[in-house]
């Protein structure tokens, strides 16, 4: 199944079946489900203006649409206007998984780097 909905257009199409492929080998390997989306931010109702509220609005919508969605794993959303990303692993998630905050905070500091650089591929 397609783990990632590139609503932006952000990946090649090689580049999201290679993703798919290695998110497939990673929930072989480890029972991680990941889910990848990339979205415009402008596009989500109620946006604040303010960039200072934009950060905790993004968290609190992410966190709501992973609940909405049934999501299970690891979400990553990645935001335009503004560009920004998400990781979200719920407790329970996180407990079964054993995802630990630094591995999020290493996840993380990679994501920012690849999009500071616009390496999306």
């Amino acid at each position: 199944s397609d783990h990632i909905k590139d609503n932006l257009g952000l990946f090649s199409d090689k580049t999201v079946e290679m993703v798919n492929q290695q998110i497939a080998q990673v929930y072989q390997a480890r029972g991680w489900m990941i889910a990848v989306e990339t979205r415009d931010a402008a596009d989500i109702p109620n946006l604040p203006a303010d960039k200072s509220e934009q950060d905790r609005f993004l968290t609190q919508w992410t966190t709501k649409n992973y609940v909405a969605n049934k999501l299970e794993g690891i979400y990553l959303i990645i935001f335009k206007n503004p560009s920004k990303f998400r990781i979200h692993v719920d407790t329970d998630q996180q407990r079964k998984m054993g995802v630990t905050q630094a591995d999020i905070n290493q996840w993380s500091n990679q994501l920012t780097d690849n999009l500071r650089s616009r390496r999306f591929d």
